[in-house]
């Protein structure tokens, strides 16, 4: 009788409490709210890394693009089709042009290439003809070219189906500006919230602003006119990076 009292004693002391049971579903979701966030951060950088990818291989054809244009760089209307022939995989362009941090996904219209990085409003505005090809102004214009942003993440603009304006063009007052006529002071101006000495100053609110998005943990992807890319947190854009 007592064998069989402490075999069923002992089989009861094996199993759970309500007590106990709550305690491990709170610690459970405990764990959860700290990891979610922390997977979350590590999926945006992964996706930052790849679109500074990207922006590389964006550039890299750029200059593949002018070594058969009299060194000029390409229009940036429909820059996209421009560059594909001198993608390492033309294929890749479907996808090659919009950023995987990206507000939401562009649509196709057409066989239009959805993009979702603005070009230098400037140095990429049609100002020549190449044997019929319209092209824009040369690579030797830049005056700080690891500074300088060739392309970057632009605001996407619902009334353009999701897509980013192909010019980057706000503040123009820095984009289409004389280097030499601005003073140090004037050329390491942070640019943001309708600011900078002379009072030219992003939109980031309209569509239509040509401006940053910045949409990498806060930061926004560029690429820039040495063939490198990078990441520039709100609120340290300058002006050295606008004026050609």
């Amino acid at each position: 009788m007592s064998s069989c009292f402490r075999s069923i004693s002992s089989s009861h002391r094996r199993g759970f409490t309500l007590i106990e049971l709550l305690v491990v579903i709170a610690v459970i979701a405990i764990l959860a709210s700290l990891l979610i966030p922390v997977i979350g951060s590590v999926q945006r950088k992964a996706r930052a890394a790849e679109s500074l990818s990207n922006l590389r291989q964006i550039v890299a054809a750029t200059f593949l693009y002018a070594g058969e244009h009299d060194g000029r760089f390409h229009e940036g209307w429909g820059y996209e089709r421009k560059l594909q022939p001198y993608l390492t995989d033309p294929m890749a362009a479907r996808t090659l042009f919009t950023s995987p941090n990206a507000d939401k996904q562009p649509t196709v219209v057409g066989s239009m290439i959805p993009i979702t990085y603005s070009v230098h409003g400037y140095l990429m505005w049609p100002v020549y003809t190449n044997n019929g090809t319209v092209v824009g102004y040369p690579l030797g214009i830049m005056h700080e070219p690891h500074r300088l942003v060739l392309i970057g993440d632009g605001i996407q603009a619902p009334g353009n189906f999701w897509q980013a304006n192909f010019h980057l063009q706000n503040p123009n007052g820095y984009i289409y500006a004389d280097y030499n006529g601005l003073s140090e002071n004037e050329l390491d101006a942070r640019l943001e919230n309708n600011s900078g000495p002379r009072g030219w100053g992003p939109d980031e609110a309209s569509g239509a602003a040509g401006w940053f998005r910045y949409c990498n943990n806060g930061a926004v992807a560029v690429g820039y006119g040495d063939g490198g890319a990078g990441l520039i947190p709100k609120g340290e854009v300058i002006a050295r990076n606008l004026v050609p």
